[in-house]
């Protein structure tokens, strides 16, 4: 008994198609990939430069005292401050007596409702379609072709 070839169900060429096919999209991306981002390194930072010009110069204590009175016309002053803010732990808040706010002799009362009458009917007549009429079917003439555009005996010759 001779040994055969082991052969494979499916052709190597199909099976290589169907690889290619499944490889397709992984190297798509592998190929768009930006290979520059992945050693990126920031640029250091550059000393700002120096004002070309500037609108006024001051000396250190000049500097100083202007930015203390700057800081100083935001401070609040404490008296200010404590006439905005009611602390209700110090003074109690004073009850008001529950009062009528308008007395009940100025209070007009409303007319009672009436009725109103109208001709009117509240509501419309019925849009239904007229009750249908009988159909009469119109009695056959003596002659069956004479209501016809082309009789029959016509139509059937051949001549």
């Amino acid at each position: 008994m001779t040994r055969g070839r082991l052969k494979p169900r499916r052709p190597l060429r199909n099976e290589v198609y169907s690889l290619a096919g499944v490889m397709a999209l992984p190297l798509a991306l592998l190929l768009a990939f930006p290979y520059c981002g992945i050693g990126y390194r920031s640029a250091a930072d550059r000393p700002a430069p120096a004002p070309g010009c500037a609108y006024v110069t001051l000396t250190e204590e000049a500097e100083r005292a202007a930015v203390e009175a700057t800081r100083a016309s935001w401070r609040m002053r404490s008296a200010g401050v404590r006439n905005l803010v009611t602390d209700l732990g110090v003074e109690a808040i004073p009850e008001t007596v529950p009062g009528a706010v308008m007395e009940i002799g100025g209070r007009g009362r409303l007319p009672p409702a009436g009725t109103v009458e109208s001709d009117l009917k509240p509501l419309p007549p019925t849009r239904a379609a007229p009750k249908a009429a009988r159909l009469v079917q119109p009695k056959p003439a003596a002659d069956p072709d004479a209501a016809l555009a082309f009789p029959r005996r016509e139509l059937l010759n051949i001549d």
